[in-house]
């Protein structure tokens, strides 16, 4: 017993058939999605796409200091950023730590410039 299949050559969809979960070019996921819309209502610019886009951005610390090794809390907490926000911004680092886990300051320093904050080391003071 054989089938045979036939597929039509014109594949292309109108707007209205297109599928609702293609996300908009620059976009990964559909926190990217919310957080450029929420850019968009407030007139922000597109271009910081990456950061936390939430009311607490505009009160989030320009310059922190940090020892060699933080952990993921307290670090979430000087950036004022919510502890599951900053594990999964560390994931895209892949680096899989919990609220508990000890980072160490190269790692700390990429998170920290993923938020648009600048930091230093506590023995360079």
């Amino acid at each position: 017993m054989s089938y045979e299949w036939t597929v039509d050559e014109d594949l292309t969809l109108s707007d209205a058939e297109k599928p609702r979960y293609l996300l908009p070019e620059g976009c990964q996921d559909l926190n990217d999605v919310i957080r450029l819309q929420e850019q968009a209502a407030s007139g922000g610019s597109v271009l910081k796409a990456h950061a936390s886009g939430s009311a607490s951005e505009s009160a989030r610390p320009v310059c922190i200091t940090i020892s060699g090794l933080v952990t993921v809390g307290a670090l979430a907490h000087l950036l004022q950023v919510k502890p599951y926000r900053l594990i999964c911004t560390l994931i895209k680092f892949k680096t899989f730590a919990c609220v508990t886990s000890v980072i160490s300051f190269d790692t700390a320093a990429k998170v920290c410039a993923y938020y648009g904050v600048a930091v230093h080391k506590a023995e360079d003071f």
